[in-house]
């Protein structure tokens, strides 16, 4: 799903289309030379187009070969960073300028290390169009380099089906080191000692709550021995659960909430972007 930025969307804040009707609809270019280039995640797309159109320049919706531009724009909620990427793969650009929409800015460049950055801090929707302009025209500056945690991740077996492509976009795509038991422990090996090593090297131990973990013995144990050793600690409230008990001091990120307020993040984005939120709050 798009983001409305028109404001016109019978189904707020998703976009219904509404925005054809101010007859900004971005149409292809087939030169080999543009000044600007722009692309966006999936959800971003319509801010692209728009931008193309008020630009005179090129919002890239497919991938392209052979294309270079003086200036690429790249605008990121970070998610769809594949598809994302798969655009960006043949076109060559003397200037790269990355501005980070609805994630942290630390975060959206770890998956995009070689641009330059310009941060629109905590914008409101309605205020949004407004604030990617200016952002255009602001001097982009390099990104200082911040180190991407260690992540222990404890979560009940039962859940694993919801975390699987998640933990595989925050390794693959954003360069994270991520510990799950699920698939971080070799077949033969002693599962406790590695657990154990784990916990003592992790920077960050993120418990995904939910009606099976906040029962599960070893995530207990998991969660108990990182409050001992004093890891920063934070919670994923995957279904609305809340936290155990022994972490009711920790303020949750919610999924379901998370869902709620940005409506066009599916499931699985949803928990991914409480990931996000999660590891720039540690960076």
């Amino acid at each position: 799903m798009k983001r409305c930025i028109c404001g016109k969307s019978a189904h707020y804040p998703v976009c219904d289309g509404s925005h054809i009707e101010s007859g900004w609809e971005c149409k292809s270019n087939s030169a080999d030379r543009v000044e600007l280039a722009i692309a966006a995640s999936s959800s971003l797309q319509n801010i692209a187009e728009r931008l193309a159109h008020e630009f005179s320049g090129w919002a890239l919706t497919s991938p392209v070969s052979g294309l270079q531009a003086d200036r690429l724009v790249v605008l990121t909620d970070g998610q769809d960073l594949p598809g994302l990427h798969e655009r960006l793969r043949g076109l060559k650009s003397e200037r790269r300028t990355l501005i980070p929409i609805g994630i942290n800015t630390t975060a959206a460049s770890w998956a995009f290390d070689d641009f330059e950055v310009v941060s629109l801090g905590n914008v409101p929707d309605s205020a949004l169009w407004s604030a990617v302009v200016a952002a255009l025209k602001t001097a982009p500056k390099p990104m200082a380099d911040s180190p991407r945690p260690a992540v222990f991740l404890s979560h009940a077996i039962a859940d694993e089906p919801r975390l699987v492509a998640v933990v595989n976009a925050l390794r693959h795509e954003f360069g994270v080191q991520v510990f799950s038991c699920s698939d971080s422990i070799r077949s033969g090996s002693d599962w406790q000692s590695t657990i154990h090593r784990h916990l003592d090297e992790s920077d960050i131990f993120v418990f995904v709550a939910s009606a099976e973990a906040n029962t599960s013995v070893f995530c207990a144990f998991e969660s108990g021995y990182a409050l001992a050793k004093g890891t920063p600690v934070h919670v994923i409230d995957l279904d609305a659960q809340g936290p155990p008990s022994h972490l009711g001091q920790f303020q949750a990120e919610s999924v379901p909430r998370k869902q709620a307020i940005q409506p066009w993040l599916n499931a699985e984005e949803a928990v991914l972007d409480c990931f996000l939120t999660v590891l720039a709050s540690n960076s």
